[in-house]
C-alpha cells in the first residue's frame, strides 16, 4: 500500500469496528497501541477490499482537491 496521504491506521481500525466481522483478523483492542499501517490495511483489504478501495481513492481525491 502506498503511503496514502489522509489516511492513518486510525482510520482502518475505525472501519472495523463498525464491522465487527473483520475484529476476528486483528489482535484484542487493548493490544492497537502500536499496529503497523500497511499490515492493518493489508488485512482489512484481504478481507473488505471494496470498501478498504474506497476509503483510498477518497483519500487520494481529497488531497488532489488540497494541492489544487
Amino acid at each position: 500500500m502506498p503511503q496514502i496521504e489522509g489516511l492513518t491506521v486510525e482510520d482502518f481500525l475505525k472501519h472495523a469496528r463498525k464491522k465487527p466481522v473483520l475484529l476476528r483478523y486483528l489482535p484484542d483492542e487493548k493490544d492497537w497501541n502500536h499496529l503497523d499501517k500497511k499490515w492493518v490495511c493489508d488485512v482489512l483489504y484481504t478481507h473488505d477490499t471494496e470498501a478498504v478501495q474506497g476509503m483510498i481513492t477518497k483519500a487520494m481525491q481529497d488531497r488532489r482537491k488540497r494541492l489544487e
